[in-house]
């Protein structure tokens, strides 16, 4: 028998008419659509009787200098929009909350270096060894650079610097 071309063959393939089963690998088990939650729909805009009055700003007096203070105000009642806008993202919220914790989260990726990535898959085996057998939840890469974002979120006033190794020193000064 003659080895054939490749060109012969794809050519043959291309002459058969398609079928189904040509065109489309078999379904094996349903998958699920992903779980999408719309953002809260914007409140109907009030009539303009019912809106708040902008902020004021501080009056100069003739000299240049600040105003004496008005009389004491009314203070400010919170708006039906404010409650609407509130009540929404209550209600967001406790959507949320029903989720699996990883559909709570964001995806953000990020690149860091090949020793931070070997020692912090030490930390998560070694936490993960320690915990105790079907308590609490698995901790994971994402988990201890969660954490890290916190850290650097709480100490954001000490952050000073413009480049990363500058900015990590203010950190570590303390």
């Amino acid at each position: 028998m003659a080895r054939r071309q490749l060109a012969d063959l794809v050519g043959e393939e291309l002459a058969r008419p398609a079928t189904v089963s040509t065109l489309a690998p078999a379904v094996t088990a349903p998958v699920a659509p992903p779980v999408l939650i719309e953002p809260p729909a914007p409140a109907a805009p009030e009539p303009a009787s019912q809106r708040p009055e902008p902020p004021k700003r501080p009056r100069a007096s003739a000299a240049g200098g600040p105003a004496k203070p008005r009389a004491a105000e009314k203070p400010k009642t919170e708006s039906e929009s404010d409650r609407a806008t509130r009540s929404a993202q209550d209600e967001r919220a406790e959507e949320l909350a029903a989720l699996p914790k990883h559909l709570q989260l964001v995806r953000k990726e990020s690149r860091l270096r090949e020793d931070q990535v070997l020692e912090l898959d030490r930390l998560v085996l070694k936490l993960n060894r320690r915990r105790r057998r079907g308590e609490g939840e698995r901790i994971t890469l994402n988990t201890l650079l969660r954490l890290g974002a916190d850290l650097v979120l709480e100490r954001a006033d000490d952050l000073s610097g413009d480049t990363e190794e500058e900015l990590s020193q203010s950190l570590r000064r303390r």
